[in-house]
């Protein structure tokens, strides 16, 4: 294939636009959060952390894991009449979800929130999952228009970092930040779902509540597999927030970001493959393995020579990023970045392989024995060693759960590849 043909592929195409995408996402946190992390003080900061640490369970709650379910029902659909019809029932779940979780957090704000100023923050925070009902990312992803994910996120992302620098000017100026940083979910969901209806020409249809319930049963084991995947990244800060102090929950999740933006460049490389993957997965099990493989052996190395790039200067970036206060814990940054490399290692595994595959209750399985020893570890080690106890704990259950994720793909190859020739199964 020339590079003229190359370049008109849906799949670059489609890359080249979530990179576009990702370059906002990457550029947009390197502006504001130096400028947040020093005008809000460490202590503020954790504040909001701790509150957005919450209402990032209640994100996935609303969301479901339709992005992966749906894209691949998208991928796979046979017309428009099929596609207006889960567009409907992923809309009507994430209502119903939406209006659980926010009783959940009225629930828990009550009960279990002694700072006025953290129950203020998780309310208004509460604006992410209720712009989540509406992100219609699933069917752009499945669709392989991934233009408008980036247009949507861009125009929002911009408008939410004008606020910011416009608005917040001080340290007591926390609750206008938590309505600057919202805004851009909000955006997403309306101006997505505009585009969905008018671009798209998707339409709410009649369905029963038998659909719905259906939708939801199907988007089950990515439900699980997603909170787990939250529960591994964001349990650390919630048992920070109960066992240390609003400061060091603040240091934590603010260097965290770091290896969090080696995560956002993975993140486009991911969706593009995820369709393509599902697609060749389900034609064939071997050579969906063997095409994975294969994607995965150029990639990798390149995200290892960007992590040893960011290690061997670690103490420089973060007082760069965040301040001089922020510095001094610069060493956490080693087990976190062995868990941006484990997680793109795993994502190969489970999301390319397993999930592509259709195999969404044994991928499943996988975290919830995962995340069962991310909790033990978190509690554990943090107890003894706070803030490098949650980053060890990171790093040590996404080893975990790339030893079972393995174990479930070998029990996998040996089924397929019985009954081929050996040399058929030797390069997966």
């Amino acid at each position: 294939m020339n590079i003229g043909k190359m370049l008109k592929s849906k799949a670059v195409q489609n890359g080249m636009w979530l990179y576009v995408l990702q370059l906002f996402n990457t550029v947009i946190p390197l502006i504001t959060l130096p400028y947040i992390t020093r005008i809000l003080g460490a202590a503020e900061y954790g504040v909001f952390s701790i509150a957005f640490n919450l209402i990032g369970y209640f994100q996935v709650v609303v969301e479901y894991g339709f992005a992966m379910s749906g894209a691949r029902k998208a991928s796979l659909s046979k017309g428009i009449d099929e596609l207006h019809k889960t567009f409907t029932a992923i809309m009507l779940s994430r209502l119903l979800l939406c209006f659980l979780c926010f009783l959940a957090a009225l629930g828990y704000s009550s009960l279990f929130m002694h700072s006025k100023k953290q129950s203020f923050c998780l309310l208004l925070l509460f604006l992410i999952p209720l712009g989540t009902v509406f992100q219609q990312t699933w069917v752009f992803q499945g669709l392989q228009k991934m233009q408008y994910i980036t247009i949507t996120s861009v125009i929002s992302r911009i408008v939410s970092l004008i606020c910011i620098f416009v608005l917040v000017k001080d340290k007591n100026d926390l609750t206008l930040y938590c309505i600057c940083y919202s805004i851009t979910t909000v955006l997403i969901g309306v101006i997505g779902t505009f585009l969905a209806i008018t671009k798209l020409k998707l339409r709410l249809v009649k369905i029963t509540v038998k659909d719905v319930i259906e939708e939801i049963k199907t988007g089950w084991y990515v439900f699980t597999t997603s909170l787990s995947a939250k529960i591994f990244s964001t349990f650390g800060i919630t048992i920070l927030g109960i066992m240390a102090t609003e400061y060091e929950v603040g240091i934590f999740s603010a260097i965290q970001k770091i290896p969090g933006v080696m995560m956002l460049a993975w993140f486009p490389i991911g969706q593009v493959l995820y369709p393509i993957s599902s697609k060749r997965m389900t034609d064939s099990y071997l050579e969906g393995r063997k095409y994975v493989k294969n994607i995965r052996n150029k990639i990798v190395p390149v995200f290892m020579l960007g992590i040893i790039c960011v290690a061997l200067p670690a103490k420089l970036i973060v007082a760069i990023s965040f301040g001089k206060e922020y510095a001094e814990y610069f060493y956490i940054m080693y087990p976190l970045l062995a868990w941006v490399l484990l997680g793109i290692l795993n994502n190969f595994k489970g999301i390319q392989v397993l999930l592509a595959g259709g195999y969404s209750k044994e991928y499943s399985k996988c975290f919830q024995v995962g995340v069962f020893s991310n909790v033990v570890l978190d509690i554990v080690l943090i107890k003894f060693w706070r803030v490098i106890g949650a980053a060890l704990a990171l790093a040590i259950s996404e080893l975990i759960l790339s030893v079972l994720l393995s174990m479930q793909i070998f029990k996998l190859d040996k089924k397929f590849c019985k009954e081929k020739e050996k040399g058929e199964c030797d390069t997966i």
